[in-house]
């Protein structure tokens, strides 16, 4: 049994659950340090290659490609094996983040950074089978909780490292060059551990009881059959669309209506909140599997909502205060106790409690980056509008309250879904006819 694993109680891992596990948390904690670096290209483009606030949406646009693309590869993957899926997308992620390394102006720095976002995307489909076929159902809550949790702390380090090195140090093209190469050089060595898993694979290829292997089994029959799930995505809207439409413009509000430089800029984007995800993740993460996931949602997005709220109501009444402060500190403490779970519920977990177990599952997770692609190339643009005619603080504010409206959709769903079998553990069992 693996050291940290068992968190308390106990669950008797065989060697090769053991061995996968520490393979995938080294490949996540790699993949994490060299995400902390590049999540600074907003502040690195504004600071250093002088971007505009328009071009600060080109990643989050771009990026869509990638949610569109992937509902398209899960359909393919649906009845094959997942490992080129995972490992061929990381490959040309990092190549686009070396490419970071060498243009000269922010349009193209963006753009390629929104380009390594959409190899990632693609990728998560493809994961979030893997991670229901290679993990047990009463070890999959606290694995994700581990994994992530040490995840925000290694993002943390790399996040608030880079910072410093672009304040303190030269902050001119050639430290954003060597910056991407090491970002893109720990992409590859995560792309080995993750090589290295021996996967298996079977699981994820298997169709559902009373499907054949010929049967077309498009994402419009999950639509219009699966209305537990068609439900959930409704409500999810709202919380994909808030968080989206105001994400970009948080570098912009620190930055320019706070007045903060590289590192106070860091420490509220990105360190606080990792810092605050570290220990909040792994603690969800324990009973993660044993809670019904849509009243949780509901306590998440309600957790995530206040965080453009309360930082607009500090950008208007005290930016340069230390009551500021105070309120973009508790605000980004908020997003941070939620981030990470939120993170374990869309992308790793929280769609076995809709889908059958096997084939369906890379089905349903590529129905939900096909809304996320579409939520990103919507809020793009809807942010570009919005900035016509309001703010960055009203935009805020906007995002605030459809992420509140979703919470109380989350909740809504929980106490009137006679299908759902109230936790994750039970739904499983109920897939499986137990």
């Amino acid at each position: 049994m693996a050291a940290g694993v068992n968190d308390g109680q106990e669950i008797r891992l065989s060697p090769g659950e053991i061995r996968t596990f520490r393979l995938h948390l080294a490949h996540s904690v790699l993949e994490a340090l060299a995400a902390g670096i590049i999540t600074n290209a907003g502040l690195i483009a504004i600071k250093t290659l002088d971007a505009e606030d328009w071009q600060l949406t080109v990643p989050l646009a771009v990026s869509s490609i990638g949610m569109f693309v992937s509902w398209g590869t899960a359909q393919i993957m649906a009845r094959r094996n997942k490992r080129a899926f995972i490992v061929v997308p990381f490959l040309l992620q990092a190549i686009c983040v070396m490419g970071m390394a060498t243009v000269p102006g922010a349009g193209w720095f963006l753009f390629l950074a929104g380009m390594a976002a959409v190899f990632e995307i693609t990728i998560r489909p493809a994961m979030a089978s893997f991670f229901r076929t290679n993990y047990r159902p009463d070890f999959r809550g606290r694995a994700s909780g581990i994994i992530r949790g040490w995840c925000a702390l290694a993002f943390l380090f790399s996040n608030l490292s880079s910072a410093v090195w672009m304040q303190f140090g030269e902050g001119g093209r050639a430290s954003i060059s060597i910056l991407m190469v090491v970002a893109a050089l720990i992409l590859i060595a995560g792309l080995a551990c993750i090589s290295a898993i021996r996967m298996q694979e079977d699981g994820g290829k298997r169709e559902r009881q009373g499907v054949t292997e010929g049967t077309k089994i498009s994402s419009l029959t999950i639509l219009k059959t699966d209305r537990r799930f068609t439900t959930y995505l409704l409500g999810s809207t709202g919380f994909i669309f808030g968080g989206l439409l105001y994400v970009s413009l948080i570098p912009a509000v620190l930055s320019k209506d706070f007045g903060y430089g590289y590192v106070a800029s860091a420490l509220l984007l990105h360190v606080i909140p990792s810092l605050v995800s570290f220990g909040a993740t792994q603690g969800f993460g324990r009973r993660l599997d044993h809670v019904n996931p849509l009243k949780l949602w509901s306590v998440i997005r309600a957790g995530w909502g206040l965080d453009p709220i309360l930082l607009g109501l500090a950008a208007i009444t005290a930016p340069a205060s230390s009551v500021g402060l105070v309120i973009a500190v508790f605000a980004r403490s908020c997003r941070g106790a939620c981030m990470g779970t939120a993170w374990v519920l869309w992308w790793m977990v929280g769609v076995n409690y809709f889908a059958p177990p096997g084939a369906d599952t890379s089905r349903y997770m590529g129905i939900q980056t096909l809304l996320n692609g579409i939520a990103r190339l919507a809020t793009a643009g809807a942010a570009a509008l919005l900035l016509q005619s309001v703010d960055r603080i009203g935009v805020l504010f906007i995002g605030g309250f459809l992420i509140m409206l979703s919470a109380l959709h989350a909740r809504w769903q929980a106490s009137h879904d006679p299908e759902g079998a109230g936790s994750l553990i039970a739904q499983e069992r109920k897939f499986q006819g137990e």
